[in-house]
């Protein structure tokens, strides 16, 4: 049976793509999950973490390595490219600049379909994209979709203005509709109010979304998530980062209708 595939992006403006990605793979209820970025405008996992002996990452392998490897249509074992952080919790790496990722947007429907087909569950970091971003192709073959924005007036605006666009795009691609999750990161305590704000603006303004959580603002959070080795640990999941990230993740793992461009049955990112 294949694995999950989470497409993680978010709107112009809107932050922590990376850091949502990462905090859904270090709570995410499977055992094993891999995070990969691909983030066409480069990535900088290898800057900002540490691996599960408090190293810093090597420089390769990369995406760059695992897209080659899916060139030929079927899929690649991710296990050689990703970076082991402790307690199944692994990282793809991408390099840190758009000019080192190459020819990589050529080969974006490969690595969907490598991607959506394997074995273990992936959470794939998009960055920031718009209708017509070539991750679109990552978005599409993903089970879930999850958007990230601000909770700002200006921001759902510009969420309500775009999602619907997106949401069309990928549709397209794919061949109906992509279960949709919104995640707003916002002070832990205004996160249920924000939630149900948004979810009658969105509604009310008939932009239809599966769901819509909060991820709660936590730099003390993030800096254990970056630099611990007990990310999927008890002190982790205490923090306000790990408890939000946590209701987020387990939601979210629960939404694949097994309708996704690369599901098992099918032939065959943002």
């Amino acid at each position: 049976m294949s694995g999950m595939l989470v497409a993680v992006c978010s709107d112009k403006g809107s932050p922590g793509v990376t850091t949502t990605a990462l905090a859904l793979g270090a709570m995410w209820p499977g055992e094993e999950v891999s995070v990969v970025e691909l983030d066409l405008a480069g990535g900088d996992l290898g800057l900002r973490l540490r691996d599960e002996n408090g190293a810093g990452l090597p420089s390769k392998p990369t995406v760059v390595a695992y897209a080659a490897a899916t060139r030929g249509g079927g899929p690649a074992p991710l296990a050689p490219y990703a970076i082991g952080l402790g307690g199944g919790l692994g990282v793809v790496q991408a390099p840190m600049t758009r000019e080192v990722m190459g020819a990589l947007p050529n080969v974006l429907s490969s690595v969907a379909h490598s991607l959506g087909t394997g074995d273990g569950d992936v959470i794939a970091d998009l960055g920031r994209i718009d209708s017509a971003s070539p991750e679109i192709a990552i978005a599409a073959g993903a089970d879930v979709l999850v958007v990230v924005a601000r909770a700002s007036r200006g921001a759902v605006r510009r969420l309500q203005e775009r999602l619907s666009l997106l949401l069309s795009t990928v549709a397209g691609q794919r061949g109906g509709p992509i279960p949709t999750y919104v995640v707003l990161v916002c002070p832990r305590r205004y996160g249920r109010g924000h939630v149900s704000d948004i979810e009658a603006y969105l509604a009310d303004r008939g932009v239809k979304v599966d769901g819509v959580g909060f991820i709660g603002w936590d730099p003390a959070g993030v800096e254990r998530l970056e630099r611990r080795g007990d990310r999927r640990g008890r002190r982790m999941r205490r923090t306000t980062l790990g408890r939000t990230s946590a209701r987020v993740a387990e939601t979210v793992a629960t939404m694949s209708d097994g309708s996704g461009s690369y599901a098992e049955s099918s032939t065959g990112v943002s």
